[in-house]
């Protein structure tokens, strides 16, 4: 929104004390963050009706990740996924439409899921900052209990949560470099009782075979726009559980839209 307290004072203290060059990353024109800094970006998503942004996720993603791109090439870094990330860039729109078509089971998958208790939501690498998206969304609509974590650290704590009343969450992508850990992480999970839905553009073959559920996702040539077409999905699987639990969706409970008091 451009209008958080917290962030607006961040940048103040940012001025007072720094000489560094601030940039925004913003949705709304002309809010305040917008006004304050030196220079950036507009995300232009639209207006966020609910509590729960979505749009604005996806746009603030894509941007940084531009972003990171055009500060690789200034440095002389170079990108070797370049013609396969713009490439998949420019078919974005279909793919992001291939994932909200699965709607249908998406929607199955939550409705089998109104009596769980607790839901993990687990990642590896580009995966990982999904799941806490996942978690967030679950937990702002649903009121479920719900929290994101890394599939690397699932020994170190997650795995004593496996229960009947639990569900984990699993993004994984088939060109993430250590998709072999992951699988291997699911199968520790099932071979403990545990329910597994899997978010995933791998194919069905190579999957454990006793997962609970899969939503599929379209698959791209890189590895990096994947997370974009995967968001969706977790959101979807928020709203449809919140839906099921006859929530409200756009206003949930003691939440505002702009945090404007600390």
């Amino acid at each position: 929104s451009g209008e958080t307290a917290d962030t607006l004072n961040s940048l103040k203290l940012i001025q007072e004390h720094s000489q560094a060059l601030n940039l925004g990353i913003v949705n709304v024109v002309g809010s305040s963050l917008a006004r304050q800094v030196r220079g950036g970006v507009y995300t232009r998503a639209g207006t966020e009706i609910g509590v729960a942004a979505s749009k604005t996720f996806l746009n603030q993603t894509l941007t940084i990740l531009l972003a990171e791109i055009y500060l690789a090439d200034i440095k002389g870094k170079g990108f070797p996924d370049r013609q396969a990330f713009f490439q998949d860039l420019k078919n974005l729109p279909q793919k992001i439409n291939a994932t909200l078509d699965n709607a249908v089971v998406i929607k199955k998958i939550a409705e089998q899921l109104v009596g769980i208790d607790n839901f993990m939501f687990l990642g590896r690498h580009l995966s990982y900052p999904l799941a806490l998206e996942g978690a967030l969304k679950l937990k702002e609509i649903s009121y479920k209990f719900s929290y994101g974590s890394a599939l690397g650290s699932l020994k170190h704590g997650p795995l004593a949560l496996i229960g009947k009343n639990n569900a984990a969450i699993i993004i994984a992508f088939r060109r993430d470099p250590d998709l072999k850990k992951s699988l291997s992480n699911i199968q520790e999970i099932i071979a403990r009782h545990g329910r597994v839905i899997i978010i995933s553009d791998i194919e069905p073959r190579q999957l454990p075979t006793k997962v609970a559920a899969v939503i599929p996702l379209p698959q791209l040539r890189s590895l990096w726009l994947a997370p974009l077409i995967a968001a969706p999905a977790l959101q979807l699987l928020a709203y449809y559980l919140a839906i099921s639990l006859g929530r409200e969706i756009d206003k949930p409970r003691h939440l505002a839209k702009s945090v404007t008091v600390i």
